[in-house]
């Protein structure tokens, strides 16, 4: 993910002398994220109604 913690020279110099790969892996990369392929059908879904649900029970019953 990028985060500077996880990216410090210590934190790479751990890794390395602790036999881990690191792997190159993009910051925020929402095809390497599963999740924001749901919310992004979610979105979509809910963007089908012309207002907004009154509730979460008629929230709940959008998205079942």
């Amino acid at each position: 993910d990028n985060d500077p913690k996880h990216t410090s020279r210590k934190a790479r110099n751990w890794f390395e002398d602790h036999d881990y790969e690191v792997m190159v892996w993009p910051a925020q990369s929402p095809d390497l994220n599963p999740i924001e392929h749901l919310w992004f059908h979610l979105k979509k879904r809910l963007a089908e109604y012309p207002e907004p649900p009154k509730g979460i029970a008629e929230l709940w019953e959008r998205v079942e």
